[in-house]
This record gives C-alpha cells, sequence and structure tokens, in this order.
C-alpha cells in the first residue's frame, strides 16, 4: 500500500473514532437539516431519555408523507403549542375542519382530548395526526416503523432510552405521550400572590370565578402536589388524563355558538342529536397566545369572544344549562367595557412566558 494511501485510511479512521468519541455531536439527518441535542439531558416529567426521542419525533418533518410538517407544524412552542391560522393546512396544504388546540397541561388534566373527545388516552392520541389523510398521510404502522428507522439519528436514541434499542410503534408512542404529557405550563402572572398582581388582574379574577361564574367550566387552579419545581413526581406508566385540577369540570358542552351547526362535534362520534354542538371545552392558560379562539377559530380576539358571551349565544337545542337564564333563553352577560377590560386583563395573566421559551420544550433541528 502506498504511503499517501496509509495517511487516508488513519485520517478516516481518525475522524470515525472522534464522532464515536461525543454521541450528543449534532447529527445531520437525511433531510440536510441538523439535529442539535445537549450534552446533558434535560430533565422531564418522564423518563428523560424516553421523552428525548419523543421531542425529535414531535418536530420531525420526516414523519409526514412528503417531509413536509411535523407535529410541531401546528403546535408551536411560541403559541403555547397551538397555531394562529384560524384552519391549519397539512402535509400536502389541504385545509382541516377544526382550529388547531393547544396541548399544554393534558398530563393532569381530565378532559377528553381532541375538540370531539373522541379519545382520552395520550398513547392513542398522540399518532392520530400522523395517520390522518389531511395533517400528516402516513399510510400504515409499517411505513411509519420503517420511515424511523430509516433515520440514522433514531438509532442511537433509542439505544440510549431502551435496553435492546428496538424501535417500535409502541415506543414511538410512548415517548411521543412523554414529550407531550411533559408540556407542563403553570408559571404564569395568575400563579403569583395576589398582592404581586395589578388590580385589573385581581378584578378579572373576581368577575371570572364570581359574577360571571366562568370557572364553572373552566378551572384554571394549580394542580395538587406541584411545587414549580423542574421535576413532577408523577406515575410514569399511565398516561391516562386523570382528575385533577387545571381540568375542565364538565368535559363537552354545547356552548350556543349556532342554531344549526355544519360541525356537530360529539354528534359527529355518537350519532345522537342531543350531542351535536357539544365541544370539549378548552384550558384557558395561555389563552392570549392560542388565538383564533372556538372549535373552528372564529373568532380573532378575546374581545369577540367576550362580545359573544355578552350578547350572541343562539338558543340551540343542546345549549348547555350553565348559559341559560331563569326562563331557559340564552344568557346575555352584557359584560360593561371596564368588566371586559379586566377580564381580560385577568386571562392576559395566564400566559407562562418560561413555557413558551424553554428549550427543553423547543424544536431540536436546525438550519431549515
Amino acid at each position: 500500500m502506498s504511503r499517501s494511501l496509509v495517511v487516508v485510511s488513519c485520517f478516516l479512521s481518525l475522524i470515525v473514532v472522534l464522532i464515536s468519541c461525543n454521541k450528543n455531536e449534532d447529527i445531520t439527518s437525511q433531510s440536510g437539516t441538523e439535529l442539535s441535542l445537549p450534552d446533558v439531558d434535560y430533565r422531564y416529567a418522564q423518563n428523560d431519555k424516553i421523552t428525548k426521542i419523543g421531542r425529535v419525533l414531535f418536530y420531525d418533518k420526516s414523519l409526514s408523507a412528503n417531509n413536509s410538517t411535523s407535529c410541531g407544524s401546528c403546535h408551536k412552542q411560541h403559541l403555547a403549542f397551538a397555531d394562529d391560522s384560524r384552519l391549519s393546512p397539512g402535509f400536502d396544504n389541504r385545509i382541516g375542519n377544526r382550529n388547531t388546540p393547544p396541548i399544554q397541561n393534558l398530563r393532569i388534566g381530565s378532559q377528553l382530548l381532541f375538540w370531539d373527545g373522541r379519545e382520552s388516552n395520550l398513547l392513542n392520541m398522540v399518532t392520530q395526526p400522523v395517520f390522518n389523510h389531511v395533517e400528516m398521510g402516513i399510510r400504515s404502522d409499517r411505513y411509519l416503523l420503517n420511515n424511523v428507522k430509516s433515520k440514522p439519528y433514531y438509532e442511537e436514541l433509542f439505544r440510549e432510552a431502551y435496553r435492546d434499542g428496538e424501535i417500535t410503534l409502541e415506543r414511538i408512542s410512548e415517548s411521543l405521550a412523554f414529550f407531550v404529557s411533559s408540556l407542563i405550563s403553570i408559571n404564569s402572572g395568575f400563579d403569583l400572590p395576589n398582592e404581586m398582581r395589578p388590580s385589573d388582574v385581581n378584578e378579572g379574577e373576581k368577575l371570572f370565578f364570581g359574577k360571571y361564574n366562568c370557572g364553572n367550566c373552566h378551572n384554571i387552579r394549580n394542580p395538587k402536589g406541584y411545587d414549580g419545581g423542574d421535576v413532577i413526581e408523577v406515575d410514569s406508566i399511565s398516561l391516562t388524563v386523570i382528575n385533577e385540577p387545571l381540568r375542565t369540570n364538565s368535559p363537552m358542552i354545547n356552548i350556543g355558538l349556532d342554531l344549526n351547526y355544519k360541525d356537530k362535534g360529539l354528534g359527529e362520534l355518537t350519532y345522537n342529536p342531543g350531542d351535536n354542538g357539544k365541544f370539549k371545552i378548552p384550558n384557558l392558560r395561555n389563552v392570549s397566545l392560542t388565538s383564533p379562539y372556538m372549535h373552528d377559530g372564529r373568532y380573532k380576539t378575546l374581545d369577540e369572544v367576550l362580545d359573544f358571551y355578552s350578547r350572541n349565544i343562539n338558543n340551540h337545542p343542546n345549549l348547555d344549562s350553565k348559559l341559560k337564564s331563569l326562563k331557559s333563553a340564552p344568557q346575555s352577560f352584557n359584560i360593561s367595557a371596564k368588566e371586559r377590560k379586566q377580564l381580560i386583563s385577568f386571562l392576559e395573566s395566564l400566559t407562562d412566558h418560561s413555557f413558551i421559551t424553554d428549550p427543553k420544550f423547543s424544536d431540536p433541528f436546525i438550519n431549515r
């Protein structure tokens, strides 16, 4: 062998050794982007290494049929994992029929999942958008599994997280569910002591829980057992949504948005006319970031939402009793301008800036 070939061979071997020694170095994906992960794993509510896989999967556009769309394309961190489009486009720019809901505090909420409440378990929920023909367009379980296995960075990640390193559909779902369940938002201005909050926020809180009784549906109190640290002590096996605060008391109701619903919500699933127009009550944490509002994104601002509750509730046959007057007519709350300002100040105080900037929830892919 010539001297030059020996030198080249040694040089290439050295490169391989150096790359192997630093397993946390940026890894270039097949689409030309780089996966950048920290040298020390972030701490999450669930197993750190499994959740790390879920974070990568959540933002990986190669999980869509044409490598254009990820979960993070519609669930954007700076918008509290919601989207500012009325109706979000899918992988081939086809538009869905519902607004993208925020996915925060699902680990500790009791509401059902999706606007129509068709799912109650995160393990089952997380891959449904992947297989949806409008959202991400993956055709089959086998296609998804082979797609993940074909990406070199997953081999290392699964080997770190699971003893045998095997990549399975169950583990893909588990890791995604672990990541979604880690999206806990509980450090807002509302969580400060009353004396540290502006007066309009406190007055708005009184209106929210008192005069207008919004808390009868929207429970936004702090969850029990959470001390505000980096890690929550939770059961790492069952990811079924459980009954705790930060929940909604009545998960599915008709609020009188329409007299005739084109999208029947829960009624689409049950075929029961009594369920027509019933949708999941959303969590109001970070609500000032999650516009537009309602299941179809019809309202652009919180002011428009208050307009609706003030005078525009429709007398649908399934209108929830909490929104009816003593004469069974729709309530007209007639919120004054001053009260409106105070209520909006209170709702804006639910914004958790640490949540929307936390790097452990961010997109790990760069250069795209």
